[in-house]
């Protein structure tokens, strides 16, 4: 099955990735005995990676290095630094979790992707993350402590490579999700569920058709110009509006589960399709130049049908979506509610 097959849309955008196959990732598990680990950042100019976990004889591990983009070179493979002159010796068993990512949709995605491991190992070890940016202030936010409490991570048993570091035993994982690239459904499957089951409210109230909007953020880029006479449309039509950055995880994971259809612009909010239930429907409000793989990723792993609908781009920044053509989608795809709801904008 081809990504053209399964991503619907209301027009055909010329893309490469669209004619390329959906692949599913190979799982793997590397040990390593005394594995030596030097201080790693990325440089994001250059867009590389210091090579930084190596077995005693100096040979790199094949698992470590962060894989992302088409053909997972995004990030290049730069020299070894130095070893350090001293080494910390860690005792036991250590499970490295690759990099810690400061945002929302890419801790989702990428920071979360190797704890797949724990369902075939013991949990009784300590984390090992690379630093990104700003890694150690980011597993403080209460959205990145809240992804990873259900798997017992935390300040408390994290270690981050400030200093040389040999491991007794260091277990690296690869990766069950590539960005722009590939997943592990079944890797994903319980990472996500893991999330979803402690997160999970019976008794949460929402609607079951949803509008994730970004009118609210500060930050302004992509700018959806006429986002706010698209939030009246969708109220009118039937659907609620939520404001992401107003929520805590809990509410996003409930909201999601609960909801048949959720609409918003590309972005990290759509990658809450992770707990969405099965042939449930995402919209995602796009622009030809701002047209990604990752969002049906997430939506292919949970087994949720994904939709893009292109607006138009005014400039490199603002864009628009017909509203009118918009509605017309959502009736010719049953994507609206059969009843009015009762209705709450928060």
């Amino acid at each position: 099955m081809k990504w053209i097959d399964y991503i619907k849309t209301n027009k055909v955008i010329k893309t490469p990735f669209l004619e390329k196959d959906i692949v599913e990732l190979d799982l793997s598990i590397e040990i390593i005995n005394n594995a030596i680990v030097y201080p790693s950042t990325i440089d994001l100019k250059k867009r590389e990676i210091p090579s930084n976990i190596f077995k005693p004889n100096n040979e790199k591990s094949k698992n470590a290095h962060h894989l992302r983009g088409p053909n997972n070179n995004f990030f290049k493979e730069s020299k070894p630094k130095a070893k350090p002159d001293e080494l910390k010796k860690i005792r036991g068993s250590v499970l490295y979790l690759g990099f810690i990512i400061p945002h929302y949709g890419h801790f989702l995605t990428e920071s979360l992707s190797r704890l797949w491991a724990l369902d075939y190992i013991n949990n009784d070890c300590l984390f090992l993350f690379n630093t990104y940016n700003k890694s150690q202030e980011t597993i403080n936010k209460t959205w990145a402590s809240d992804l990873l409490r259900p798997f017992g991570v935390d300040n408390n048993n994290v270690l981050f490579p400030e200093e040389g570091l040999e491991i007794e035993n260091l277990i690296l994982p690869n990766q069950s999700l590539i960005l722009h690239n590939s997943s592990n459904n079944n890797a994903l499957a319980y990472t996500w569920g893991r999330i979803l089951k402690s997160n999970l409210d019976s008794n949460f109230k929402s609607n079951k058709y949803v509008y994730f909007s970004r009118s609210k953020i500060k930050k302004k880029k992509r700018v959806l110009t006429n986002e706010i006479d698209l939030e009246r449309k969708l109220i009118e039509i039937g659907f609620e509006v939520y404001y992401p950055e107003e929520l805590t995880l809990n509410e996003q994971v409930n909201i999601s589960n609960r909801a048949d259809v959720i609409i918003g612009p590309s972005g990290s909010a759509l990658h809450n399709a992770a707990f969405m239930k099965p042939k449930s429907h995402v919209i995602s409000l796009t622009s030809k130049n701002f047209f990604l793989l990752n969002e049906a990723l997430v939506c292919k792993s949970t087994d949720t049908n994904y939709h893009v609908f292109f607006g138009d781009e005014h400039d490199d920044i603002n864009w628009s979506i017909d509203l009118e053509k918009l509605t017309d989608y959502l009736i010719e795809n049953n994507l609206t509610p059969n009843k009015q709801e009762t209705l709450v904008i928060y």
